[in-house]
């Protein structure tokens, strides 16, 4: 039996800081919600759009220096099933899979604005082609 936690693999390692953001959305403000989107259109454009984990910082950005204005998404009723404890109480040899788990059930419990999360990111990969 290995250790508890241990180095989550990518592209899930990665993506566990914006599972994070998206399971504590904060309250309606202008920080909160700059942070709930720029981490869902990061999900988006990694687990659907297959974009590179290289471009995540970028991405990241991106969506940070252009989200005024956005709306606030109101959360849903589930943020997913698996959270960060689960992961960080996963034995080392599972912690991957958990993460897994983690990230793409994080990015499934905002489908009710998966349309507008992906408008949103058509626009900003745009503007990284300008």
């Amino acid at each position: 039996m290995g250790r508890i936690g241990g180095p989550i693999p990518d592209p899930f390692g990665s993506l566990t800081v914006d599972a994070y953001a998206v399971q504590h959305p904060g309250v309606p403000n202008p920080q909160s919600t700059q942070s709930v989107w720029v981490h869902l259109v990061a999900l988006h454009l990694v687990l659907e759009g297959g974009w590179p984990l290289s471009q995540l910082v970028r991405l990241r950005r991106l969506g940070a220096d252009a989200s005024h204005g956005w709306p606030w998404l109101e959360p849903p009723p589930s943020l997913g099933a698996v959270t960060a404890i689960d992961v960080a109480t996963a034995m080392a040899e599972t912690a991957g899979a958990v993460a897994e788990r983690w990230v793409e059930g994080a990015w499934a419990a905002w489908t009710p604005h998966a349309d507008a999360i992906r408008t949103t990111a058509t626009d900003l990969v745009q503007r990284l082609n300008t």
